[in-house]
């Protein structure tokens, strides 16, 4: 649906964050749930993931127990979400906060933050928090022949002080998993099958640094892509059998005999006020081509009749939520502010564009009309036609 006129103004706020203790029932464990209480109170439709810090108070210092990001989620005006997510670890009783955080339509909001006592498992006495491991690097590229074995290389570091026992998950990408478009299909990128890493379990000593081969083995027919992918999950757990979290990195296999076809789509296009005088622009892209593109977003607002498309303001667009490469199927929110304070009254076309690093590209357009009142200047949104129809615009 397109709406015409002046756009709503966006005000989507964190409003409440907890937690709870599930007693154990007859089909489910006992579970420690926290969670996160969201209101739309503006005029606009948003996409938004939460996420959810975890702390214990402990000798008079708060202690980082875990971070829970919550699946991405669509919120209307008016309307309220109660947001669970499992701990993934019973909680004692005792001392608690837990921060939050919004990224709504890409774009980060202020933190949340509530401190409270809680009455938890009755069990527990001795509590960990989440081991501090990182990954170098994040997306592991591996270019493979069909029929041949590669290798790369992934280091994992534990910066705690205490041995943590790892293990290594080879599987697709979550977003994979049942995505579809055309005659794409999420689990064909699948390679989890033909990748090993060695060692896939051990154990890591605090302050200490495994290095990890990752073996590929591309088979020689059957592939239906140029490109396949799969994501290195790090379960780790302490001596005691806790739970030490999950760290994650991308793998990328390319078929240097293949060719990929890399394409972009603009999905939404949209205007928020953020302030008098800035609007939020929020723009979201989908990856429908069979390979992984590098995005860089970028917008321009040029006058309607000037047939050289002259700007009168650029502007870049980030996704603060997701960075690096995107994945076939993925789709991505960049967002960018839109100052009009010293853009002249008229009408305009505002325009999206999102490249690739080998040049592949995609636009999406909306036209608007900025109009000077005598507290500022206020925009309109207008349909691309009623301005002569869209235009490509280069950057």
């Amino acid at each position: 649906i397109e709406v015409q006129g002046r756009p709503e103004p966006s005000n989507i706020k964190l409003t409440d964050v907890g937690l709870q203790f599930r007693h154990r029932t007859v089909d489910k464990p006992p579970a420690t749930l926290v969670s996160v209480d969201i209101e739309n109170l503006g005029g606009t439709y948003s996409r938004l993931t939460a996420m959810a810090r975890v702390w214990s108070q402990l000798g008079g210092h708060w202690r980082l127990i875990t971070e829970k990001e919550y699946p991405e989620t669509g919120i209307l005006p008016g309307i309220n979400l109660h947001l669970l997510a499992d701990v993934g670890r019973p909680l004692p009783s005792g001392q608690y906060k837990v921060e939050a955080l919004l990224y709504v339509d890409g774009r980060r909001s202020p933190l949340f933050s509530k401190e409270f006592a809680f009455e938890g498992d009755q069990r527990i006495s001795i509590l960990h928090g989440d081991a501090a491991i990182d990954l170098d690097p994040r997306e592991v590229l591996i270019e493979a022949i069909p029929g041949a074995t590669r290798s790369g290389r992934i280091a994992v570091f534990n910066g705690s002080e205490e041995k943590v026992d790892v293990e290594v998950e080879v599987s697709l990408p979550e977003h994979m998993v049942n995505a579809v478009y055309g005659n794409l299909r999420g689990p064909d990128f699948d390679c989890s099958d033909w990748v090993k890493v060695s060692p896939q379990r051990f154990t890591l000593h605090g302050k200490r640094r495994q290095n990890l081969r990752i073996l590929c083995s591309m088979p020689k027919t059957g592939l239906l892509h140029p490109n396949f992918y799969a994501m290195l999950t790090m379960r780790t757990r302490w001596p005691d059998g806790q739970t030490a979290g999950t760290t994650k990195a991308r793998l990328c296999v390319v078929n240097k005999k293949g060719q990929g076809n890399p394409r972009i789509m603009n999905q939404q296009l949209t205007l928020s006020e953020s302030s008098p005088n800035h609007y939020l622009v929020t723009a979201r892209f989908s990856n429908i081509g069979d390979t992984h593109v590098l995005p860089d977003c970028r917008a321009v607002l040029s006058i309607v009749d000037d047939v050289a498309n002259t700007p009168r303001a650029r502007f870049l667009l980030s996704s603060e939520k997701r960075r690096g490469i995107m994945l076939p199927l993925e789709k991505r929110n960049f967002t960018g502010v839109l100052d009009v304070s010293r853009v002249p009254p008229g009408m305009y076309r505002l325009t999206v564009i999102l490249t690739g690093e080998n040049g592949e590209s995609a636009q999406g357009q909306t036209a608007v009309r900025v109009v000077e009142t005598t507290e500022r200047k206020v925009v309109e949104v207008m349909n691309v036609e009623e301005v002569g129809g869209a235009t490509t615009v280069e950057l």
